[in-house]
């Protein structure tokens, strides 16, 4: 039930970020909106701006590991680990950085039983919208969703300036959604 609405998160994180071990350096985020888990996520009608002291710096306007249901809409995302000087993007840290970044979404709530077949149904909620946003980013990706359920991405504007050319921004450069759940029709 967390609901972050009509808020202006602005020049947060003011301080370098310390380098986490290396085997967990992928499950921690930074930014305007970090989150471990949380479950009825809205985050609507934001200004999530300049958070972070520097592109080099892995910080993300909105992060989280896990979560049920999440509802992302008409936000302003941008310059988010901003970019101060011209050091190159080879420079950059590793770790989590971009617009909107969440490890996994899924869908609350348990299936309903279809009587006569036995199948598991989902009543069509989703495990994340994100509609009508403003996502500019510095360096890394604008969107990075792992899902397990329905996902309704629409009416976005998207601009990533740059990329690190390491790990995964290797498979994409701008957005990367990869959703786990299986339709109805193949159970």
């Amino acid at each position: 039930g967390l609901h972050i609405i009509s808020n202006l998160i602005r020049r947060c994180l003011r301080r370098e970020i310390e380098p986490p071990k290396v085997a967990i350096e992928w499950l921690i985020g930074y930014g305007g909106i970090a989150l471990a888990i949380a479950r009825d996520l809205r985050i609507c009608d934001n200004e999530i701006v300049e958070n972070g002291v520097s592109h080099l710096e892995p910080v993300c306007g909105v992060f989280a590991l896990v979560v049920e249901n999440v509802q992302i809409d008409r936000n302003r995302i941008r310059d988010n680990g901003p970019r101060i000087n011209d050091e190159p993007a080879s420079s950059a840290k590793p770790g989590t950085r971009g617009g909107v970044w969440i490890w996994l979404a899924l869908v609350r709530g348990v299936p309903r039983a279809v009587q006569e077949q036995k199948l598991k149904r989902f009543d069509g909620v989703p495990a994340a919208l994100l509609r009508d946003n403003i996502i500019i980013v510095p360096l890394g990706r604008t969107i990075t969703l792992l899902a397990l359920g329905a996902v309704d991405i629409a009416r976005n504007r998207l601009v990533s300036q740059g990329t690190t050319g390491r790990d995964l921004e290797v498979l994409a450069t701008n957005m990367l959604v990869g959703n786990f759940g299986i339709s109805n029709e193949w159970t």
